[in-house]
């Protein structure tokens, strides 16, 4: 037997969860939320005080800030960083976003590896549908992932051009979609 409870404050926000597994073991998760000065309350950490102990943060940047424009990632809500202690290593225990504006983020950093969202000039972002022309991972060693997509006059992906390194990738060349599956020739 799994049996998940949950526990809501006054205002309707979530509290804790108590998870019991039926053979004298249970859990605990806390969840803390924080207003600011913003009226709505948001998510601010999940704390599992399991041996390991172990806490989740989610960062907005933004409250409190001169400008308006500095302040888009808090107002709508946007998380800018996630720190996790439960991570082995510290230098991968944080992960950043970046967003094109009020859209979609366009760049992804965990630890030592950047993504990025590219457009066909190269810029971070999407083209004007909306689709990603380039992925692209690096870290200090250099080009992990690059990936290059093309797409019919119908906004279809109908192909992928792997740019990375042999190295990691397990194949280089073009993939091909054909209806739902992609297939490599």
């Amino acid at each position: 037997m799994n049996r998940v409870t949950w526990y809501y404050t006054l205002e309707g926000l979530l509290d804790n969860s108590y998870q019991d597994h039926g053979d004298g073991f249970y859990d605990y998760v806390f969840y803390t939320f924080e207003a600011g000065n913003y009226p709505v309350p948001r998510l601010k950490e999940i704390r599992y005080p399991v041996y390991p102990a172990r806490v989740v943060t989610y960062t907005r940047a933004g409250e409190g800030a001169a400008n308006k424009w500095e302040q888009k990632d808090w107002v709508t809500g946007r998380v800018t960083s996630i720190q996790d202690s439960g991570r082995d290593d510290s230098d991968t225990g944080t992960t950043s976003y970046l967003y094109q504006g009020q859209g979609r983020a366009v760049q992804v950093t965990q630890g030592a590896v950047t993504t990025k969202f590219l457009s066909a000039g190269g810029a971070l972002g999407f083209d004007s549908f909306g689709r990603v022309h380039r992925i692209k991972s690096t870290n200090a060693s250099g080009t992990l992932v690059d990936y290059t997509y093309s797409y019919d006059k119908r906004s279809n992906p109908v192909g992928r051009t792997d740019g990375g390194p042999s190295v990691v990738t397990k194949h280089s060349g073009m993939t091909v979609f054909r209806g739902l599956f992609p297939t490599t020739p």
